[in-house]
């Protein structure tokens, strides 16, 4: 079974490349659900971006992303499609 720190270390590892740009993440706090069948179990990240040079520590972007906590492999395509839909969020209202 998958822990949030092993989760937490896979959203760490985790970086994109959009639009020539890359994105860092990081997690603010993760909470994980208690449930009889611990299979079924997820995990709630709230998580911070930031894009662009390693060395640059402002949030680009904060994010809420519901994971199942037994399939950490799922974890970096929902980070991704997360963040497209903040950009896309972004480019909208300009």
């Amino acid at each position: 079974m998958t822990t949030t720190h092993e989760t937490s270390s896979v959203v760490h590892a985790h970086t994109c490349v959009i639009e020539g740009i890359t994105y860092r993440f990081g997690v603010r706090w993760a909470a994980a659900e208690e449930l009889a069948e611990p299979a079924f179990g997820r995990v709630l990240l709230h998580v911070r971006v930031t894009a662009g040079d390693q060395f640059d520590t402002r949030s680009f972007a904060k994010l809420t992303v519901m994971a199942p906590l037994g399939q950490p492999a799922q974890i970096p395509r929902l980070l991704t499609d997360a963040l497209r839909e903040c950009l896309n969020t972004r480019r909208s209202r300009a």
